[in-house]
């Protein structure tokens, strides 16, 4: 596609961002980490047209703007340390330091960390969520799997970022570690979301009526895992990403 790139530019206004040019109809802001603005236009639309499109929207670019800011400000400040919170299964439990052991656990009230601070706390923390994830989320699938009459192919934990789970087109079932951090019914919908997919990979209206028959309050499930996935992207846990 042919595209064309001004690094930073200002409007009339003086709201400043980048403008990226292609082949598309129409024009486009995009509010990127960090609260930097882009600005996507058409090839041919006048400068004059774009500036006076970002000034009109300058209201709502700086409102998300700031949130963006905010957010990024949220993930540079995440720390796996003793006296934080952190979520298992819906519920914040603290952290605390705890001597002589390599790895990070779970006592049931607390997460039990290796170190009094420092960077290996995070990826300890990760493969502690990975196992107690593994473990939770394959007896959820075993459960709906019966109930439903299903048998999926594997079913594995993943690092995914971008999705709560998968189904490939041999029924195999990936599920995040992180969708351990929602509550319980949270799970459930994802589960059986992705049970859905081995008799229907695609989101017709169909997948959504075998959907609705295992959980008919399946909607209201779906906004609040939403709801968690904006709180879990304020928290940075890429870094341990290492050891997914």
């Amino acid at each position: 596609m042919d595209k064309s790139t001004e690094k930073t530019v200002y409007s009339p206004g003086g709201c400043e961002f980048a403008l990226i040019r292609s082949k598309r109809r129409t024009a486009a802001i995009y509010i990127r980490p960090g609260g930097r603005v882009e600005v996507r236009a058409p090839l041919g639309m006048a400068r004059r047209d774009i500036d006076r499109f970002v000034d009109q929207k300058a209201g709502w670019i700086a409102k998300h703007a700031a949130a963006s800011a905010a957010a990024a400000a949220q993930r540079q400040a995440f720390r796996v340390e003793p006296g934080r919170r952190f979520l298992w299964l819906g519920v914040e439990y603290p952290a605390v330091y705890r001597p002589g052991c390599p790895a990070a656990g779970f006592d049931g009230g607390r997460f039990l960390l290796p170190s009094a601070c420092g960077a290996r706390n995070l990826p300890a923390m990760v493969q502690l969520y990975r196992d107690m994830a593994a473990a939770f989320i394959a007896g959820r699938v075993e459960i709906y799997a019966a109930r439903m009459g299903l048998r999926p192919r594997s079913v594995r934990v993943t690092g995914a970022r971008t999705r709560w789970g998968s189904c490939s087109g041999k029924n195999g079932l990936c599920f995040s570690w992180r969708l351990a951090l929602t509550p319980p019914f949270c799970v459930d919908y994802v589960v059986v979301h992705e049970l859905c997919h081995i008799k229907e990979h695609n989101h017709s209206p169909s997948f959504w009526r075998q959907v609705e028959e295992v959980l008919p309050d399946y909607p209201s499930r779906r906004d609040e895992l939403k709801r968690y996935g904006r709180l879990l992207a304020r928290q940075n846990w890429e870094d341990g990403r290492a050891d997914i």
